[in-house]
């Protein structure tokens, strides 16, 4: 026995909603994360950052960095 249109509307609908939660909740843990930092010690133990983080750096000494900043993008003309 098949679903009359509304019944089939109505179900197509829950389904979509149900994977835009879905799809809203991955985006939700993708994105970029803000660090705030007030010294050298705070900035050498940022984690490996990720396209679109940020650093934000507070006043403060900041005289023994000893970090390596990574990136994934290739060259130069490519980050632009």
């Amino acid at each position: 026995m098949s679903q009359g249109p509304p019944k089939l509307l109505h179900r197509i609908s829950k389904i979509c909603l149900a994977w835009f939660v879905v799809l809203f909740v991955v985006i939700s843990s993708l994105q970029a994360k803000v660090y705030t930092v007030s010294n050298a010690t705070d900035f050498n133990n940022l984690p490996r950052l990720n396209a679109g983080d940020v650093v934000q750096m507070n006043s403060g000494t900041y005289g023994a960095l000893n970090k390596t900043l990574e990136s994934s993008i290739s060259d130069d003309t490519t980050a632009k």
